[in-house]
């Protein structure tokens, strides 16, 4: 575990904790970290509830639930009667692999932090531009669809090779800004995230940092993909190969696609340090309950402290409920019936028609993909009711 002052900052702390296979941060105030600093040495239950009580950082009937779901859940202390699952929490990546290490991280990103001046990206941005312009043409004249329409398996390959690469450049990116800040843990891996594969990178040292930084190093990812992109267009003007053409069209594509603000991807990290709000779904959650259980007290905040703000993070909170709505309603309406398809057809292969094993594979792969989707979006919306009914429950308790 490690505990560091935010930068520009006296009285708000970054605790960092190593789980099994991974590391999370959390941002604390004073009053906690005197808590934290207090347990660096054995101590009781009770000898821990004393000195909180006395330096005022939690309320007498605050303490139980600030022990076992902060100080035991997060792995901030240990306790031997406290079963080891209980200690670790769920990171946000579910699979993940790492691929590159910190020390490899540095390596590679030590000589690229010279693309962060102003001569590099005005040139960089102008030949993105024109890619752009070209590959919106392309789209426009019908020649991509039809390119796209002669690709071979070769050719498909290689795209899916490219665009690989681009993304792990784009993690690249995210690492060589959190350079430049001085973070030296940064490590880059491949992952599952709801219904995708993602690439990471691991930043949560960049926490300790302000906003203002922060915020550079969520876009420089972005930025590091649109030098990728630009390098693969000025391939295929030069060799007049459509497979650049293509990983070019479908990175740029992606860019929109990873400033969502509502996934945990570039654009809600963006949002997040714009709103300088370290933890902005819980904030969101935060205010979807207060919705439900103390609407006026919702309408009064939004009117007097840091009321603009407010008023941002409550139509963030309502647009990131009709999302997920949306979002949940064309996961269950598309792959629903498609996957009872796909389930009547591995039977029909397996059972009725010869058996023909490559087929048989291939339905069974895509019916798991459906599962692992459908099975993440249930999770993730039964665990938003279960919030929101929670603090009914609470709040109307007898």
């Amino acid at each position: 575990m490690q505990v560091v002052l935010v930068e520009g900052s006296t009285d708000r702390y970054i605790c960092s904790v190593d789980y099994v296979k991974s590391r999370k941060s959390y941002l604390i105030e004073r009053n906690v970290f005197d808590v934290i600093k207090f347990c660096y040495e054995p101590r009781t239950k009770e000898e821990i509830k004393c000195f909180s009580l006395q330096s005022g950082a939690i309320s007498e009937n605050q303490f139980d639930n600030f022990f076992s779901e902060f100080l035991l859940k997060k792995g901030i202390i240990k306790d031997s009667s406290v079963k080891e699952t209980l200690i670790l929490s769920s990171p946000l990546l579910k699979i993940k692999l790492r691929l590159l290490s910190p020390v490899v991280v540095n390596f590679l990103v030590k000589p690229l932090v010279g693309l962060f001046s102003i001569n590099a990206a005005v040139i960089l941005a102008l030949v993105f531009l024109t890619s752009l312009i070209h590959i919106g043409v392309y789209i426009y004249n019908g020649d991509f669809s039809r390119q796209s329409a002669v690709l071979n398996w070769s050719d498909s390959i290689a795209v899916i090779a490219l665009i690989g690469a681009g993304l792990i450049f784009h993690e690249l990116g995210h690492a060589t800004a959190a350079y430049k800040y001085g973070c030296r843990k940064v490590e880059i891996g491949v992952g599952w995230y709801i219904y995708f594969i993602v690439f990471y990178a691991e930043l949560s040292e960049a926490w300790r940092l302000k906003p203002e930084k922060r915020l550079i190093i969520d876009c420089a990812g972005g930025y590091f993909q649109s030098i990728f992109g630009a390098i693969l267009w000025l391939a295929f003007i030069y060799t007049e190969q459509f497979v650049f053409m293509s990983a070019a069209a479908l990175l740029a594509l992606y860019s929109v696609f990873n400033l969502n603000p509502f996934f945990r991807m570039d654009g809600y990290w963006i949002a997040s340090d714009l709103m300088k709000i370290t933890n902005l779904r819980t904030t969101a959650f935060g205010v979807i309950k207060k919705l439900f259980t103390t609407p006026f007290q919702l309408i009064q905040d939004m009117r007097i402290n840091r009321g603009n703000l407010q008023r941002t993070v409550f139509f963030y909170a309502m647009a990131m409920v009709l999302f997920y709505i949306w979002f949940s309603y064309y996961v269950y309406s598309s792959l629903f019936p498609t996957s009872l398809k796909v389930f009547y057809d591995v039977s029909n292969a397996a059972f009725v028609h010869k058996f023909d094993l490559t087929e048989l594979t291939i339905s069974l792969a895509q019916l798991l993909w459906h599962g692992l989707i459908i099975y993440f979006v249930i999770y993730f919306s039964a665990s938003m009711v279960k919030q929101i009914f929670g603090a009914i429950r609470s709040k109307y308790r007898v």
